[in-house]
């Protein structure tokens, strides 16, 4: 499912990729969930707003999926940890 998610974002159509993305994310596949965070923070105007929250939550679905094909996992625990260090979507 994330492939065929990142097939439509690719061509342009957002919504229905958005779509696939998170049917892949709610099945555990934590590419989807990684990309997902990385199409929401687009939209993070402050530490503390929900945007940022979202972001986090996606981060921690994606962190916790273990090895996945594109290495979503990984850069996911990266960026997770950045969050926390500069208290985005976080509580200090």
């Amino acid at each position: 499912m994330t492939k065929l998610g990142r097939s439509y974002v690719s061509k342009g159509d957002m919504a229905e990729g958005e779509s696939w993305l998170r049917r892949a994310c709610d099945a555990a596949e934590g590419d989807a969930c990684y990309i997902l965070a990385w199409f929401r923070a687009a939209g993070v105007k402050a530490p503390k707003s929900p945007a940022a929250y979202d972001v986090v939550a996606y981060l921690e679905q994606a962190a916790r999926r273990g090895a996945t094909p594109l290495g979503g996992a990984a850069k996911a625990a990266y960026n997770l940890g950045v969050a926390h260090l500069y208290g985005y979507g976080c509580d200090r």
